[in-house]
C-alpha cells in the first residue's frame, strides 16, 4: 500500500511539474511579440494524440517489451488528462468558431468524455466481476443461455405430459419465452434486483401454490435455470459494457487524430509557415 501511494505521489509531481513548464512556456509564447501559443498548444496536442493512440497499438502487440500494459494505462490517463487542460488553453477557454473547428473540439469533448467514463466503468465493473463467485467467459454466455432454454423446454414438456394441464406451457410461451429467447433489457440487467427475473420469480412462487405436487418439482428446477439466466445477464452487461465501450473511444481517436493533422496543415498553409 505504501509502494502504490509513494508511486502515485511520483507520478503525481512529475505530471505536475510538466504542466507547469508547459503552460509557462504557453503563456510566456502568449504575452511576446508575436504570439505564438496557438502553435506551441497546437503541437502539443497533436503529439499527444500520437502517443495516446499509441496506447491502442500497444496492446494489440503483447509480445512488443516496451513497458508493462500497466504502465501504458498510467501514462494514457495522465496524458489524456494533461492534454485536455492544454486543450482549454488552446482555445482559450472561448467557444470555438468555424466548421473545422467545431468538429475538432467536439470530437475532443467525445473522446474525453468517453475516456472519463471508461475508466470509471472499468474501475467499477471489473471490482464487480472479480467480487462474483463465478466469471464466465463472455464468448460462452450466448451459448450457455441457449442450453438454459432447452432445459427449460424440456422441463415444461415433461410437466405437460404428467399433468396433463397447459398452465405451464402458457406461461412458458408468454413470459419464459421471450425472457431465454433474447437478453434483458440492459437497465434492468445493471439493477439485477429489479430484472424481468426478479418478476418472472415472483410469478413462480405464485404458481408453486397452484399446480400440482408432480408439477411443483417442475416449477422448482425452472425458477433455477431462471436464476442461472439471471446471474449470466449479470455478467453478459458488464463484459459488454467494459468490452463495447471502446467502439466509441477508439474510432473516434483515430478520428480526431486525422482530423487534427488536417487542422495543423489548413492551419500553416493559411499563415505562409508550410
Amino acid at each position: 500500500m505504501k509502494l502504490f501511494l509513494k508511486r502515485r505521489v511520483y507520478h503525481l509531481l512529475i505530471f505536475a511539474a510538466l504542466l507547469c513548464v508547459t503552460l509557462s512556456s504557453i503563456l510566456w509564447q502568449a504575452a511576446g511579440l508575436h504570439d505564438d501559443s496557438d502553435f506551441l498548444s497546437g503541437w502539443i496536442l497533436l503529439f499527444g494524440i500520437v502517443v495516446l493512440t499509441l496506447f491502442n497499438a500497444r496492446k494489440k502487440l503483447p509480445f512488443v517489451r516496451l513497458w508493462t500494459a500497466s504502465s501504458w494505462l498510467q501514462l494514457h490517463l495522465y496524458a489524456g488528462v494533461f492534454l485536455l487542460i492544454i486543450f482549454f488553453f488552446h482555445i482559450d477557454f472561448t467557444v470555438p468558431q468555424g466548421g473545422l473547428d467545431v468538429l475538432l473540439s467536439t470530437l475532443f469533448g467525445i473522446i474525453s468524455l468517453s475516456g472519463i467514463l471508461g475508466i470509471f466503468l472499468s474501475r467499477k465493473l471489473s471490482a464487480e466481476l472479480a467480487d462474483s463467485q463465478e466469471t464466465v467467459v463472455f464468448e460462452r454466455i450466448p451459448g450457455l443461455v441457449l442450453q438454459a432454454k432447452e432445459a427449460v423446454e424440456d422441463l415444461i414438456l415433461q410437466g405437460v405430459e404428467t399433468s396433463g394441464s397447459t398452465t405451464l406451457d402458457d406461461f412458458y410461451r408468454q413470459q419464459l419465452s421471450p425472457f431465454f429467447a433474447a437478453p434483458s433489457p440492459i437497465l434492468s440487467r445493471l439493477l439485477y434486483r429489479k430484472s424481468p427475473a426478479h418478476e418472472l420469480l415472483q410469478v413462480i412462487d405464485y404458481l408453486s401454490y397452484s399446480v400440482s405436487a408432480n408439477e411443483q418439482k417442475v416449477v422448482a428446477e425452472i425458477a433455477d435455470w431462471i436464476k442461472f439466466k439471471q446471474k449470466l445477464d449479470w455478467q453478459y452487461t458488464r463484459q459488454g459494457i467494459l468490452k463495447y465501450w471502446l467502439f466509441v473511444h477508439i474510432p473516434v481517436a483515430y478520428t480526431l487524430l486525422v482530423i487534427l493533422v488536417l487542422h495543423v496543415i489548413v492551419v500553416h498553409a493559411f499563415t505562409g509557415i508550410l
